[in-house]
C-alpha cells in the first residue's frame, strides 16, 4: 500500500469543489466561468503527479476511516485512472471549447458539484464509499434536471430521482449482504455464501444507471430535456457510472446470470429499434447510446465465466468520448439552425465539409468500422456471446444490425440526399472552437485504437 499526497490532495480539492459550489449557487451577480476553468485545470495537474505514481507502477491510497472493524478509503484502480482522466479531459474540452452555455451561476455550480462527485465516485476504494458517491451524484443531476429541463421540469427531475434512487435501495442490500458474509467493504464477491443473490441485488442497481429496459422510463425525458452540453456530460460520464460499477463489482466473481444476459441484449435491441424509429437527431442519439452501452453491458456478462471483462473499460472510453461529442454537435445544431429533424437537412458534404467529416468518422465508429479499435472490442464481446450461447449470439447480431441500418439513414438523410433542407441551408460550417474540439476527440480514438492492447494490459495485470 502506498500513500499518495497527490491523491491526498485530489480527494480534498474534490471536496473542497463541491463545497465551493454550494458558494457559486447562491451568487447572482457572477457565472464564475473562469473559477469552473481554473478548479479543473487544477485538478488535472494534481492527476498527472497521480499519473506519475501510476506509471512507477504504484497504486496510490488514501484510508479516511479505519474504526469499526473496517476500512473506508480512495484507491486508484487501473479502471478508475481511465475513467478520471475521460472526465478531466470532458470537462477540460467542454468548459474552455464550448462555453456558450454557460453563463449561469446555476449551471456553473451544479456542473461543478458534478465534476467533484465524478471524480470522487471513480476513486471510491471500497464499496460503500462508491455506493455514498453513487447516489451523491443524484444530487446535481436532480437539480439540473429541475432548473434547466425544457418541459415539465419539476416531474422530469422527480422521475430521474425516483427511477435512480429508489432502485439503489437494491444495490444497499446487496452491499449490506456483502459486508455480512465479508466482514468488510471490499469490492470481493469470490467465494461468498449467496453470491448470486448479492449479484442479482448489485446489478438491478447497474440496471437502472445504465439504462437497461424496463428500468429506462427516467432516459429520454432527461437526456432530451436538458441543454445538449449537460446532456453530452450525462451520456459521456454519468453513464459510465454503470459500467465502472460492473467492473469492480463483479471483477472476481466467478458467476453467470443468464435472466440477465438475455435481458440486456433485448434490451440493447428495443433501444436500436427505438433509435430507427426516430426523426428528431438527439432521439436517435439518445437511444444510440442506450443501445451501445446495453451491448457493452451484455459482452460483459457474457465474458465473466471466461475471463476479467477489461474490455469494458476501452469500450467506455470510446463510448465517453463520441456520445459526448455528438450531444454538442446536437447543440451545435440547435445555435445555428434551431433544427433537430433529421428531414430538414440533407447535401452537406459540399457546403458543410469539415462538419461532414467529423460526423460521418464518428458515426463510422460507432458503427464498428473496422479501422478502429471500437470494431475489435465490439467483435471481441459479440464473439463471448456466441461463445456462451448461440441464440444469444444471434440477438446481439440483430441488434448490431439494426444499429447499422438506423446510422445508415443518418448519413444517408444528413449527407447524400441532394436537395439541401431548412436545416442545411441555416447550418453554417463548424467554427475554429468546435473544429479543433472535434480534432482532439479524433486525436483520442487513434490514440485508443493505437494503445488498445497496452491498455488491455494494464487492466488485466495492474501493470504498465
Amino acid at each position: 500500500m502506498e500513500l499518495s499526497v497527490g491523491l491526498r490532495e485530489f480527494v480534498i480539492l474534490s471536496l473542497f469543489g463541491f463545497l465551493l459550489s454550494f458558494y457559486i449557487l447562491k451568487d447572482k451577480e457572477r457565472d464564475y466561468l473562469w473559477l469552473i476553468r481554473i478548479f479543473i485545470l487544477i485538478s488535472s495537474l494534481i492527476f498527472i503527479s497521480i499519473t506519475i505514481d501510476i506509471f512507477n507502477g504504484l497504486y496510490p491510497e488514501y484510508i479516511y476511516f479505519k474504526e469499526f472493524g473496517f476500512i473506508l478509503k480512495f484507491k486508484v484502480h487501473p479502471a478508475s485512472f481511465n475513467f478520471v482522466w475521460l472526465n478531466l479531459l470532458i470537462y477540460l474540452l467542454l468548459y474552455f471549447l464550448v462555453s456558450d452555455e454557460f453563463k449561469n451561476h446555476l449551471i456553473n455550480g451544479l456542473m461543478l458539484m458534478l465534476f467533484c462527485i465524478n471524480n470522487l465516485f471513480f476513486v471510491a476504494g471500497d464499496i460503500l464509499t462508491f455506493f455514498i458517491f453513487w447516489e451523491a451524484m443524484l444530487i446535481p443531476a436532480t437539480l439540473l434536471l429541475w432548473y434547466f429541463a425544457k418541459e415539465a421540469p419539476k416531474r422530469i427531475a422527480l422521475e430521474f430521482l425516483i427511477y435512480n434512487f429508489g432502485f439503489s435501495i437494491f444495490m444497499l442490500f446487496g452491499i449490506l449482504l456483502l459486508y455480512k458474509y465479508n466482514n468488510s467493504f471490499e469490492f470481493n464477491l469470490q467465494g461468498l455464501n449467496n453470491t448470486k443473490l448479492i449479484a442479482f441485488l448489485l446489478y438491478i442497481g447497474i440496471m437502472v444507471k445504465t439504462p437497461v429496459f424496463p428500468l429506462h422510463g427516467w432516459l429520454l425525458n432527461t437526456y432530451y430535456n436538458l441543454p445538449s452540453p449537460v446532456t453530452a456530460i450525462f451520456s459521456g460520464i454519468l453513464s459510465k457510472y454503470a459500467i465502472y460499477g460492473f467492473y469492480r463489482l463483479f471483477e472476481h466473481a466467478p458467476l453467470f446470470l443468464e435472466p440477465f444476459v438475455l435481458l440486456t441484449i433485448l434490451s440493447a435491441l428495443y433501444a436500436a429499434f427505438l433509435a430507427w424509429s426516430q426523426r428528431d437527431i438527439k432521439k436517435i442519439f439518445t437511444y444510440m447510446s442506450m443501445s451501445h452501452l446495453n451491448i457493452m453491458l451484455a459482452g460483459a456478462l457474457a465474458m465473466l465465466p471466461y475471463t476479467l471483462p477489461s474490455f469494458l473499460i476501452p469500450f467506455g472510453l470510446f463510448h465517453g468520448f463520441l456520445a459526448f461529442i455528438l450531444f454538442i454537435y446536437v447543440y451545435y445544431l440547435e445555435k445555428n439552425s434551431g433544427i433537430l429533424s433529421i428531414e430538414e437537412y440533407g447535401s452537406l458534404t459540399l457546403t458543410k465539409p469539415i462538419f461532414t467529416f467529423f460526423i460521418t468518422t464518428f458515426l463510422l465508429v460507432l458503427a464498428g468500422f473496422p479501422l478502429f479499435g471500437y470494431f475489435y472490442i465490439e467483435f471481441v464481446m459479440l464473439s463471448f456471446v456466441f461463445k456462451f450461447s448461440l441464440i444469444l449470439g444471434f440477438l446481439l447480431s440483430l441488434c448490431t444490425a439494426v444499429n447499422l441500418i438506423y446510422k445508415s439513414i443518418v448519413f444517408y438523410k444528413l449527407i447524400f440526399v441532394k436537395k439541401e433542407g431548412e436545416g442545411s441551408k441555416k447550418l453554417k460550417d463548424l467554427p475554429f472552437s468546435y473544429t479543433l474540439l472535434s480534432f482532439i476527440i479524433f486525436i483520442m480514438v487513434i490514440l485508443l485504437t493505437i494503445y488498445l492492447s497496452p491498455l488491455l494490459k494494464f487492466l488485466k495485470e495492474g501493470g504498465v
